[in-house]
């Protein structure tokens, strides 16, 4: 009989891998990822390909690692074990979509940054740049994006995302440029964004 994981032990067991590997993932692992956890990605197939010869974790180009499917002729595409245990929505495809939009925004503002830099809701003296974080005042950016989103129509903007079964793409984002310049501008008609403290970000602002 197959063993049933549930989602959290899959999560703790994915997290453990990636964690945990550098380059080429052990056979034990990949025997797991392969039964339990990627056939389960909403773009399984075009990911598989004609045949996965084994799987590596590598830096994903935004700080972090992912794991990677290196196919028997030798092409290479990411893969998402969150994708894989919980298939992320339309919806929330396209709002991550929106996030990638802004990206250049949130990094300029974050470049303005001169240190020190006191924050401006904790008052600490942040004198690294990896203690910044950038905040979204007046409206959250889930706010701005139901706000935006809600006289679209989802399925066009959908079909306009970017889909991560593009071989070596680890960002999900829209392909067509006017969709982009739509969200930033009513992003910043809505909303501002500031350079605060980790404290801040993680901490402080949440029990606001």
């Amino acid at each position: 009989m197959e063993r049933k994981f549930k989602k959290i032990e899959k999560t703790k067991l994915c997290k453990y891998i990636l964690d945990n590997s550098d380059g080429i993932v052990e056979d034990k692992y990949s025997r797991f990822l392969v039964k339990y956890i990627f056939p389960h990605h909403p773009e399984w197939k075009d990911k598989e390909g004609v045949g996965i010869d084994h799987i590596e974790v590598r830096p994903d180009g935004l700080g972090k690692k992912c794991f990677y499917l290196i196919r028997k002729d030798s092409t290479v595409t990411d893969i998402s074990y969150i994708s894989s245990i919980t298939p992320p929505s339309k919806k929330n495809q396209v709002k991550a979509a929106c996030r990638t939009a802004i990206r250049p925004i949130i990094e300029e503002v974050k470049n303005r940054v001169e240190l020190p830099y006191r924050c401006p809701i904790t008052g600490d003296i942040i004198t690294s740049m990896n203690e910044i974080h950038i905040d979204h005042y007046d409206m959250e950016f889930n706010d701005v994006f139901e706000l935006w989103i809600k006289d679209k129509d989802l399925d066009l903007l959908y079909e306009d995302v970017m889909k991560s079964n593009v071989d070596g793409s680890t960002i999900t984002s829209f392909k067509d440029e006017s969709i982009i310049k739509d969200f930033i501008e009513f992003h910043n008609t809505h909303t501002h964004l500031r350079a605060v403290s980790k404290r801040a970000n993680l901490s402080v602002l949440r029990k606001s």
